[in-house]
């Protein structure tokens, strides 16, 4: 039914109404029809992203999903990109969290046993020079 449609069926309805009663009719039906067509492209949204259940994690999904749901008016943020393909933001995604969701680090990314026994050695020579300093300053 169209807009028009359905003002003169509600004036039918509503002979006693005043213009002020009919514009709120008109404009909670239309509010609440966006919200329908939102929440059907937010589950339209939600099975894209389920699509690759198989491939990644149920949490990184659910972050995915929740990050790109968020609402800032009539569009969620998904829909304000120029571009936006499900399947390459996800893989843009996994890689920007590599650590968060269980994947192993890198091996340049991994420490050596002899890397961290220097690190160590390193921070307790750094802890023993600020003791020393501030026991100077009591002195």
């Amino acid at each position: 039914m169209k807009s028009e449609e359905l003002a003169t069926q509600w004036c039918r309805d509503h002979p006693d109404a005043t213009l002020e009663q009919a514009f709120m009719a008109g404009l909670g039906h239309k509010m609440n029809m966006n919200k329908d067509s939102l929440s059907a492209r937010k589950d339209k949204f939600r099975s894209e992203v389920l699509m690759y259940g198989g491939k990644y994690p149920d949490d990184m999904l659910k972050d995915f999903f929740e990050y790109w749901t968020e609402c800032g008016g009539r569009k969620m943020r998904f829909e304000k990109e120029r571009t936006f393909e499900v399947s390459k933001r996800l893989v843009r995604w996994s890689n920007n969290d590599f650590n968060k969701y269980g994947k192993q680090l890198n091996s340049s990314q991994q420490q050596s046993p002899g890397n961290r026994k220097e690190s160590v050695e390193r921070l307790a020579d750094l802890a023993s020079g600020v003791l020393q300093g501030i026991a100077r300053k009591f002195d």
